[in-house]
């Protein structure tokens, strides 16, 4: 039998970086639907130091006659070396979608509220409610920044952490969504 020669990898400034993917997918999903349960806490790069938090976020409506609960849901760096992007901003909130390149062109923050009741009615944040999607995330560790993704179900009072990708190489972008398989 006869096997083609695989072709030596580039090198160069124009050759494609190689990729090394860490994917998680805990089993079962962790998730929080109480602020008073805490938060789901994330280690995407697995250096043993909680990196992410997915929050629900709980007050009481204070402007009508009887105490109504206010709900919202937010993603949160723990770490300082990180921050998080749920997209980019132009005239409105563009999400990231399967696929879509988590790199230089997103918005960063180090916390996004997905959505937030409003006192006397109404909400904002990012997401609408239900919601599913993916967070984008940038390490900046030294001169080296890496990227990932964190893919979540956003609820009403509720928020499950569902998958990760972390990209190990610096300076490689990754997709949302990519398991590196």
């Amino acid at each position: 039998s006869q096997h083609e020669a695989l072709d030596p990898p580039q090198e160069g400034p124009n050759a494609p970086a190689a990729s090394d993917i860490l994917f998680i997918d805990p089993e079962p999903d962790s998730t929080t639907t109480a602020p008073w349960w805490g938060a789901v806490n994330i280690d995407i790069d697995q250096d043993a130091v909680t990196d992410i938090e997915l929050r629900v976020l709980f007050a009481l409506d204070s402007t009508v006659p009887w105490p109504e609960a206010l709900w919202g849901t937010q993603v949160a760096c723990v770490d300082p070396e990180f921050r998080l992007s749920a997209g980019t901003i132009a005239t409105g909130l563009t999400p990231i979608l399967t696929g879509d390149t988590i790199g230089t062109s997103l918005t960063w923050w180090t916390a996004v509220t997905l959505h937030n009741d409003e006192p006397g009615g109404g909400s904002f944040g990012y997401w609408p409610i239900p919601s599913q999607g993916f967070i984008g995330v940038e390490r900046m560790r030294g001169d080296s920044t890496n990227y990932g993704w964190v893919s979540i179900h956003a609820g009403y009072d509720n928020i499950t952490y569902q998958s990760s990708g972390f990209e190990r190489v610096p300076g490689v972008f990754i997709r949302a969504g990519d398991t590196g398989e």
